[in-house]
């Protein structure tokens, strides 16, 4: 049974509630007895012998199982003695003597939940067309009778008592009116969420048997197929399986193809797949402290143990130390599905969007679960609102924070998704994201010591192939030289290397690069000292920056560890 079709039952059951509000990805497909449905049609095939279920759409008109089921609800509401008092006002839907106007519809659903002679599920497709999000003052005396008589229906004891149900369908919760998303309205919401990764999975398992029947060459695991699929709809999954068929082949580059053209349809560059570095963290030079941390949160939320992980991390650093560039690395290396959330491209010019784009990624992010979600240079999009210049966005900007900030203390969410935001200046975000049960952790990716920028002249002699020195004082006297170099200023000496080769030789072009590429350190310094003040747990530093980070925050050294030289489990 689907998760919405098993919520639906267990409050109906406990006749907590009769009426429900289905909203998220409700365009998707479910699974059915004969193929993939639309959940209308869901609905029609799994409830059809339990009651009648009927359909209504705006624009659409009705929709009735078969023949037998319209002629029961025309005869339970009246029509067919008044099917005169409709003229001009019924639809070429399945019954063509319905009416069609919203409060003449919502009329004959009033009767129709009100008689306990058949039982009846009324399913109101698109009910943002039918109670949009919009203030009383600006409704039409229709409009709110409609209103009304939707509210009275998940009230009504008399109603409650005929065994009838009614189900809203919208993609937006949001765009539905406020009077029937509040609790008190007994209209109980269920999110429609993208495949889980066990869904995923499952689809997986039953699929490739199929296509491995038909020829088709898999190059992908059942499991490695669900991680790589995250975020994508039923429809998207088919659209890679059809791919499949046509190609006779099943590969990594194939799903990544189509589920990035899939994303850029659905949400734009909202959100996207970070790219993973295909050796993981074997790329990256030092940081080992960080990749312990990530290695041990990554096989906690595969492990289940969701109390030791945290709902967020801060990096705090200046541009050029590779915080982005760890993160690629993270994707290659933990198996996770780890997401580029670009919020500041929510915003939408017509009202409403912006807040409809959010709740779109939410839910795709959530359907990813387990899942990594990066938000890069994040003080830009949630600046510090005590000290932030007036938006000029009538306050969208404010109900975007605000519902993020919702979304990261939602206890449900821990250890199923991970937040990692990305800041140059930790001073300019806003402080509320920094309380416990956020951003947990504020790291500081700081200017590489001695033995960090020894290790990424190594790594970049062999990216870019450069000839290493034949005496190893000589590379070791280079790291020394580039005290407060940032890892792409160090990557821009090593490239110099390469240019002075062909005049000076191997060991004389290492010793001359330095001079001529010039560290831009006044900033470095300033975001470095922004990013140890930022620092909340002494454990995640190198020892070499302790005594800077005592200093800068007035700790004294006997409240505060050693360093990660000695760091122990930080959750």
């Amino acid at each position: 049974m689907p998760t919405y079709l098993d919520s639906i039952a267990r409050k109906y059951n406990s006749e907590s509630n009769h009426a429900f509000v289905l909203y998220g990805a409700t365009r998707d497909l479910q699974l059915g007895q004969n193929g993939s449905l639309l959940i209308e049609q869901h609905l029609m095939q799994t409830q059809a012998e339990a009651r009648i279920v009927v359909t209504f759409c705006v624009g659409a008109g009705w929709k009735f199982a078969g023949d037998a089921e319209r002629a029961t609800f025309k005869q339970i509401t009246g029509i067919d003695q008044a099917s005169g008092d409709f003229a001009g006002l019924t639809s070429n839907s399945d019954s063509d003597d319905l009416p069609i106007d919203v409060p003449s519809a919502i009329g004959l659903i009033d009767t129709a939940m009100r008689q306990s002679e058949k039982k009846v599920m009324l399913v109101l497709d698109r009910a943002e067309l039918i109670a949009p999000a919009q203030s009383y003052d600006r409704m039409a005396p229709s409009d709110k009778a409609v209103l009304a008589l939707l509210g009275k229906l998940a009230v009504d004891r008399a109603v409650e008592s005929t065994g009838n149900m009614i189900i809203m369908i919208t993609d937006n919760l949001i765009d539905l009116h406020e009077s029937l998303r509040l609790a008190s309205s007994r209209y109980f919401a269920i999110e429609i969420t993208p495949p889980s990764a066990e869904e995923r999975l499952s689809i997986a398992q039953s699929v490739f048997p199929q296509l491995e029947d038909r020829g088709v060459v898999l190059e992908l695991s059942p499991e490695a197929f669900a991680s790589a699929t995250s975020m994508l709809t039923r429809y998207g999954l088919m659209d890679i399986v059809l791919d499949a068929q046509a190609q006779l082949r099943l590969s990594k580059d194939q799903v990544k193809a189509v589920k990035a053209q899939v994303l850029s349809q659905e949400y734009g560059d909202v959100l996207e797949p970070l790219e993973p570095l295909p050796t993981g963290f074997d790329a990256i030079a030092g940081l080992e402290p960080l990749k312990e941390l990530f290695d041990e949160i990554v096989t906690n939320m595969i492990g289940g143990d969701l109390g030791d992980v945290p709902t967020g991390i801060l990096f705090a650093g200046a541009a050029g130390l590779g915080k982005s560039y760890f993160m690629r690395g993270v994707a290659g290396a933990c198996g996770l599905p780890v997401i580029n959330f670009n919020v500041g491209r929510l915003l939408g010019s017509f009202v409403g969007q912006s807040e409809r784009n959010l709740e779109r990624a939410l839910t795709a992010i959530r359907s990813a679960a387990p899942c990594i979600v990066v938000i890069d240079e994040i003080e830009t999009t949630f600046p510090d609102r005590a000290n932030a210049a007036p938006s000029g966005d009538s306050g969208v900007s404010s109900r975007i924070l605000k519902r993020m900030l919702e979304e990261l203390s939602d206890p449900s969410n821990r250890g199923k998704i991970l937040w990692v935001g990305i800041t140059n200046f930790p001073n300019k975000l806003d402080a509320a994201l920094s309380r416990a049960g956020r951003f947990d952790l504020t790291v500081a990716m700081l200017p590489p010591t001695e033995r960090e920028r020894l290790a990424l002249l190594m790594l970049y002699a062999k990216k870019y192939a450069v000839n290493l020195p034949y005496n190893d004082q000589i590379l070791e006297s280079t790291a020394k030289l580039l005290v407060g170099y940032t890892n792409a200023e160090i990557e821009n000496v090593v490239r110099k290397v390469r240019a002075l080769f062909k005049t000076y030789g191997t060991d004389q072009a290492w010793q001359e690069a330095p001079k001529r590429v010039r560290a831009n350190t006044r900033d470095v310094q300033l975001m470095t000292n922004l990013a140890l003040s930022a620092v909340n747990d002494s454990d995640m530093l190198p020892v070499e920056y302790i005594d800077q980070w005592r200093k800068i925050t007035n700790q004294a050294p006997e409240a505060t560890g050693t360093g990660t030289q000695e760091r122990k489990r930080v959750f």
